[in-house]
């Protein structure tokens, strides 16, 4: 009861009040106070409306920056793609072009070829083609109508090629010019030139002719081009002579070679 009279008290008074304040205010006495006031709220309204402003443009800055990240991000995903994209669309081409090129020389009636592709260079060249695809020890790799070497083991997926330039890369060998014919054994020295031994003193050979495969070996085809003729050693006091042969290709630069299947 006591708590009931307080608050209807109360009720009183503030009514009393704001009837007071509504009657002053007739009279305009409340004028001064309230423009005093207002000269102390507008600021502070001013102030607040301004805060609210920068804060939404912050906000809307914040927003726009992640949006724009995320579309930047996006953005690379998607250049990374066509970067890849055009990446293996080349390789496709690059292929194709050399697969062209590579009948036009060694028809694929007598041959059947894999194609594929050096991944790493050592004493062996690795290529990425191995048993799964076919590839088996003693198969010849070439590219176009050059010898490149010989399949010396594999695995699965890879196989190790053994080069020219072996010290243990021994093959048969004649080089052709107008001049007429020369025989001889080619002998890797694991370096850029081979050694053609075994040369009788009466066959002729000279600086720039061609050196082709004999093809007397196992799976080796017959005129596959070895080198050229850099160097004649021609010592009659020896019992042959010999010539420095240079492979007509850089293996590093190949990206593409054909690996002929056993015949």
């Amino acid at each position: 009861m006591d708590s009931f009279t307080a608050d209807l008290k109360l009720l009183f008074v503030l009514l009393f009040i704001s009837v007071f304040i509504a009657i002053i205010d007739t009279f305009k006495i409340l004028e001064f106070p309230k423009r005093e006031l207002s000269l102390i709220c507008v600021p502070i309204e001013i102030g607040i409306y301004d805060t609210g402003v920068k804060a939404e443009n912050q906000f809307l800055f914040i927003w726009n920056a992640r949006k724009a990240g995320q579309e930047n991000r996006a953005l690379r995903l998607q250049l990374a793609q066509l970067s890849s994209d055009k990446a293996r669309l080349e390789q496709q081409l690059a292929e194709t072009q050399a697969q062209i090129a590579q009948n036009k020389v060694l028809s694929l009636n007598s041959f059947q070829t894999i194609v594929a592709r050096p991944i790493g260079e050592g004493r062996y060249l690795i290529l990425n083609k191995g048993s799964e695809d076919g590839v088996a020890v003693g198969d010849t790799v070439v590219y176009l109508n050059n010898y490149i070497g010989q399949v010396k083991s594999v695995s699965p997926r890879t196989s190790s090629i053994q080069l020219l330039a072996d010290p243990d890369s021994t093959l048969a060998v004649y080089s052709q010019s107008e001049r007429g014919k020369a025989k001889g054994i080619l002998q890797g020295q694991f370096s850029s030139v081979i050694i053609m031994g075994k040369i009788l003193h009466q066959e002729p050979i000279s600086v720039g002719d061609l050196v082709y495969s004999e093809g007397i070996e196992n799976n080796l085809p017959k005129g596959l081009v070895m080198g050229t003729v850099s160097k004649v050693n021609d010592n009659p006091n020896e019992v042959f002579k010999t010539a420095e042969v240079k492979p007509n290709f850089e293996v590093s630069d190949l990206e593409i070679v054909y690996i002929i299947k056993s015949l």
